[in-house]
């Protein structure tokens, strides 16, 4: 049950935010309404509001289905078949809204060029050259040198103090990831400033003003998420054998980076629809061709590999350039993917972990040998009605399965191979000092613990 209310709480936040960023579709920005640029006198055609106003409906009634959707979850008690219900679902609420996007564009597109709601500049690359020379205001480097030396910190002292430690690996690697997502967003909030410039018509002064307004917010964004992903690394380094903080800590990360994202890129829309309310009366940029659906950018012509999104949150990718290609394929093989992995738990979970002694061995199998130890190097055994409690380091840890190195108060990291509903388990305290516990057959641990030597 805590299980499924981790990933409702997780998960179920996905499907107000494409809600909201697909409802707002059906306001102009830029000329623009549901990815189609129209003449301003188009925006209050009757065929137009009637197109968005069944879209909002229908992607409502979705919403609402998708939503509700993961109550069903809650009566399935396997870890594994809730995951892969989890995957499947998520990629449903990412495909399914904008199936309902692009079938109201196609409609909406097929308006346009049966009343011939074309630009003189429809033919037309346009670029307000005077803009583009423009330089920005950009934020001093500056500003991100606190937070990346901070989380250098979990790094350096790990180095400092577990430099001969079997920890040193796992832990530098995960405090090595925190590291690079930080300067991954160093990088991104440089190139906001690097990104192909808006514009709409011949009027400069707009075009400059919807560019400053995207990049004001969304330089804010990642300076806010630098700073977040760094105090991030601190929490999970002071908290990182604490499984519970570890997962309240992620949620409120993953939350905040969706709040942040979502409130930049809305400000940033109604800010860009304020400035664009009057425009489309006469020349006006219409590049309605190099979008497919208006989702994806498409354009030969354009070396820009990141381009700002007509539709969703931030910026898209020119689908014309061979790394464009690369990188959607790679998304979509990503999608398509994500719920193998609940596949791959339903065959740890399903099935049994077994333990063995063969030859003055000892076997813990499951899917294959997990663990093997000599008898001689077992110094000491002892037989468990009930488990200790432990904190997951690295490993498996479901309702029916523990495996992997995990942490106890007052032994410190041990290993853990057993089903915590089959008792009893053997503790094995090896000669160096090192703790195991292990599970099976309980005529099987007696023999493990017989064949010890005192």
């Amino acid at each position: 049950m805590a299980f499924q209310i981790i990933m409702l709480v997780c998960m179920l936040p996905i499907v107000p935010i494409i809600y909201v960023m697909l409802a707002n579709e059906t306001k102009p920005k830029k000329n623009i309404i549901l990815g189609v640029t129209l003449p301003y006198d188009a925006r209050e055609d009757a065929a137009v509001i009637d197109i968005c106003k069944k879209y909002r409906r229908n992607l409502k009634i979705t919403t609402l289905i998708l939503a509700v959707m993961p109550v069903a979850f809650f009566f399935v008690p396997w870890f594994s078949v809730v995951l892969t219900l989890y995957m499947l679902w998520i990629d449903v609420v990412i495909i399914i809204p904008y199936v309902i996007y692009i079938k109201a564009n196609q409609k909406l597109k097929a308006l346009k060029k049966e009343n011939k709601w074309f630009s003189e500049w429809s033919e037309l690359t346009v670029v307000d050259t005077k803009a583009a020379s423009v330089e920005p205001k950009r934020l001093s480097v500056y500003w991100m040198l606190p937070p990346v030396l901070i989380s250098l910190i979990p790094i350096v002292v790990t180095l400092c103090t577990k430099l001969h430690s079997e920890e040193l690996g796992w832990m530098l690697f995960g405090y090595g990831i925190n590291f690079v997502i930080v300067l991954l967003f160093v990088f991104l909030q440089r190139m906001i400033y690097r990104q192909k410039k808006e514009s709409i018509d011949d009027n400069t002064d707009i075009s400059l003003a919807l560019t400053r307004v995207r990049q004001y917010n969304w330089s804010k964004f990642f300076l806010w998420t630098i700073y977040l992903t760094a105090a991030f690394s601190i929490f999970f380094w002071l908290f990182i054998y604490n499984g519970m903080a570890m997962l309240i800590i992620s949620i409120i990360y993953t939350l905040l980076l969706l709040i942040i994202s979502v409130r930049a890129e809305l400000v940033t829309r109604v800010m860009q629809e304020k400035l664009s309310s009057q425009t489309g009366k006469l020349r006006y940029k219409d590049e309605d061709e190099h979008w497919i659906f208006g989702l994806f950018y498409y354009n030969p012509n354009d070396r820009h590999f990141i381009v700002n999104a007509r539709v969703g949150i931030g910026t898209t990718i020119n689908l014309a350039l061979p790394a464009g290609k690369i990188l959607m394929g790679f998304t979509a093989l990503l999608l398509a993917a994500m719920p193998l992995l609940g596949v791959w738990c339903m065959a740890e979970e399903f099935t049994p972990l077994q333990t063995k002694i063969v030859g003055g061995e000892v076997l813990v199998e499951h899917l294959n040998t997990v663990y093997e130890e000599n008898i001689d190097n077992i110094a000491s055994t002892e037989m468990l009605k009930t488990l200790p409690r432990l904190g997951k380091v690295v490993g498996t840890a479901t309702d029916n399965l523990l495996k992997g190195k995990f942490h106890q108060s007052d032994w410190g990291d041990c290993r853990v191979y057993l089903n915590p509903q089959k008792g009893p388990f053997l503790k094995l305290t090896l000669r160096d000092g090192n703790i195991v516990l292990i599970g099976g057959d309980e005529k099987v641990l007696h023999q493990i613990s017989t064949a010890v030597l005192p």
